[in-house]
């Protein structure tokens, strides 16, 4: 672990003009600013914003922006302090200040809110005990391709979305000389939230399928009454092209219905006002993120499989909710302050899961519920009429789990690969963290692998059992002997 977190200190840059350097071969120790590692040794020299240090184990490089420097022959280093966060109103209008005022919390600094330099923006200054300012962020909403695209123009340290970057938009990063924005290094999952399709609170139809969905928002269906309701029209209402959130509704619901968007959709630029419309709209229905559902009527989704899912905490946890969708920050890898460092590892902090929860949005903390309250999903499982069903195998299943705690945690790859995602790389920090607590020693720990429907059923079970075995490796070299003295981990595999 230590070597791999000092290998992230030694990856970034920033902005830094050097004001003195360091006296030669002198101790010093540098600390990260989440405080869980220090590193003492002689720094020998501070070049290209890094500082070398010759330790016990050879010399070591490491980024100034990811670390505090103590001791007299620590360079003064000037950092740059502004910076600018622009993209998903999803994100932005809530979820984003709360998360700056915890991070003004963590670093122990008072806040000063202003009007931005542009319409919509905001400006919060963070100033030490002694009144020097410690970082000014400018925070503007829009949609999520205008973030996208001020990162991409070097406008901006941090663009929100609330979808991933289409190829499109990867693309022309690529051709700007940017490294690889899929990875890890350049997109983190900030939260989670669910796509919830809405309708005003004296609407009585509770649930729609994918299908009536897609009709009713390509103007196919445009009366209550073909879906159950009474005889209303429809009035479509729908967020502005640009925005994340729309763009999730092209890519989960339209697009593969082979349908768009009714012109006579209305459209808004706000979450907020548009639920806030629908909920006293007769005939509205629109589609917004879990925060936002307000005053408005959430509709359930029935699924091909016969289940009707409501969005909750944990159903958008685990991804099973239909419309499910990730919340993401993105950087580029150009130089920025050092506090923008300091502000995403504070979003993957606990403290800030606890922010993100009481916002409103889905934390990537670890939850878990006994099994028995699946119940709905095993008995679907077991009236399934298609001649693969495998009903040994469901009951073995069912007999290893009965008494089980299931865990929110789903391990997901990146699509036709065998790396797990950006999300799950996180996720087994995340999990490792959860086994080591002191109410889970002698916990027997079970991971479970599942494919899709495609292809034989006795190499789909054999692939998800690698699957789960190659999550027990990754969760095993995270956690090291310590986890394997804390739980008992075994691997199930059980096909699609």
């Amino acid at each position: 672990m230590l070597f791999a977190r000092l290998a992230r200190l030694a990856a970034g840059v920033a902005a830094i003009s050097v004001v003195a350097t360091a006296a030669s071969a002198e101790i010093v120790t540098l600390k990260s600013y989440d405080g869980n590692i220090a590193l003492t040794g002689d720094l020998t020299r501070f070049e290209d914003n890094t500082y070398f240090l010759r330790t016990l184990i050879g010399e070591i490089a490491v980024n100034a922006t990811q670390v505090s420097c103590e001791g007299d022959a620590c360079p003064e280093i000037e950092l740059g302090s502004e910076f600018a966060i622009k993209g998903s109103e999803t994100i932005g209008a809530g979820l984003m200040p709360a998360l700056l005022l915890g991070f003004a919390d963590q670093i122990e600094a008072d806040v000063v809110q202003s009007r931005g330099a542009t319409e919509g923006a905001m400006s919060m200054q963070m100033l030490s005990g002694a009144g020097d300012e410690v970082a000014k962020i400018e925070l503007e909403v829009g949609g999520s391709a205008d973030g996208i695209g001020a990162l991409l123009a070097n406008d901006v340290a941090i663009a929100m979305a609330s979808r991933a970057m289409d190829d499109d938009e990867l693309d022309n990063f690529a051709a700007a000389g940017f490294p690889d924005m899929a990875t890890p290094q350049r997109e983190q999952v900030l939260a989670l939230d669910g796509l919830v399709v809405i309708a005003s609170p004296g609407n009585p139809v509770d649930s729609l399928s994918i299908f009536e969905i897609a009709d009713i928002f390509s103007g196919a269906i445009t009366n209550w009454d073909e879906v159950g309701g009474p005889d209303m029209p429809i009035e479509v209402f729908a967020r502005e092209d640009g925005s994340g959130t729309m763009g999730e509704l092209s890519a989960q619901i339209l697009n593969p219905n082979g349908v768009e968007l009714a012109p006579s959709a209305k459209r808004f630029d706000s979450n907020e006002v548009l639920s806030d419309e629908v909920s006293v709209t007769r005939g509205a229905i629109g589609f917004t993120g879990l925060a936002y559902v307000r005053s408005a009527k959430p509709l359930a989704i029935r699924t091909e499989c016969g289940l009707v899912a409501t969005p909750s905490s944990f159903s958008i946890k685990t991804e099973e909710y239909p419309l499910a969708r990730r919340l993401y920050l993105y950087t580029s890898g150009a130089p920025q302050p050092a506090q923008v460092a300091r502000l995403l590892d504070y979003t993957r902090s606990e403290d800030a899961q606890q922010v993100i929860a009481d916002a409103g949005f889905v934390d990537q903390g670890v939850d878990h519920i006994p099994v028995n309250d699946q119940g709905v999903r095993f008995a679907m499982a077991f009236t399934d009429p298609s001649p693969e069903f495998n009903f040994p195998q469901m009951r073995e299943l069912m007999n290893e789990l009965i008494l089980a705690q299931r865990l929110s945690t789903t391990f997901r790859f990146l699509p036709g690969s065998s790396q797990l995602d950006n999300k799950a790389q996180g996720d087994v920090e995340r999990i490792v963290e959860y086994l080591m607590q002191e109410d889970e020693k002698g916990a027997e720990v079970l991971l479970v692998g599942f494919t899709d429907s495609v292809g034989r059923a006795d190499l789909n079970r054999a692939l998800s059992f690698r699957r789960a075995d190659q999550v027990r490796r990754a969760i095993v070299e995270a956690g090291g002997q310590a986890l394997l003295d804390n739980v008992n981990i075994r691997v199930l595999g059980y096909g699609e």
